[in-house]
């Protein structure tokens, strides 16, 4: 990896890249400490090859990797209201976290971790949820808000110069 995970602490995390012996790239994460577990975070297309090559270095450790893409919906929040409006839909203060940083929390629609995330060139929150929660989460977060299409996101993304693993980045090119 090219940050340190074992100096992070609960609600705290990283952005950093999964690296071969000789430097090359296997993919970007977006890593939040929970309780009990780690969530990393990646493009879905590289998630399941990821976690194999991760669980080749468990040697003694007393861990284990699970690919969960099935088992949770991640929704974004973004704007310069975004924490205002975390707060009065799901009920959660969110307006302290820096970047990177996180917490678990029951809202009005069920259990939730919310990461602050910086997708589009502007401070935002990954609200990742269960699926027994998703549609109830959705109708929460988008009953009074405008929703932006995946095209614009990604022009947002592009010009912020943040780089997606799979699109600006691969094996090849760092």
């Amino acid at each position: 990896l090219s940050n340190d995970v074992e100096g992070l602490s609960v609600g705290q995390g990283n952005y950093g890249t999964i690296l071969t012996d000789r430097g090359k790239m296997l993919g970007d994460y977006r890593l939040a400490v929970r309780d009990d577990d780690l969530l990393l975070d990646t493009e879905p297309e590289i998630g399941v090859a990821l976690a194999e090559r991760l669980d080749r270095f468990l040697i003694s450790e007393d861990a284990a990797i699970h690919v969960e893409s099935d088992a949770w919906a991640l929704y974004g929040v973004a704007g310069p209201k975004a924490a205002d409006h975390i707060a009065s839909t799901l009920s959660v203060d969110v307006g302290a976290l820096e970047e990177h940083g996180g917490l678990s929390a029951a809202t009005a629609c069920g259990e939730a971790t919310i990461v602050c995330r910086n997708r589009t060139g502007e401070m935002g929150y990954d609200v990742w949820v269960e699926q027994e929660s998703r549609q109830a989460v959705w109708r929460a977060l988008t009953a009074d808000a405008p929703s932006v299409f995946a095209e614009a996101l990604e022009a947002l993304r592009v010009e912020a110069a943040i780089p997606r693993y799979g699109a600006d980045t691969d094996e090849g090119i760092i």
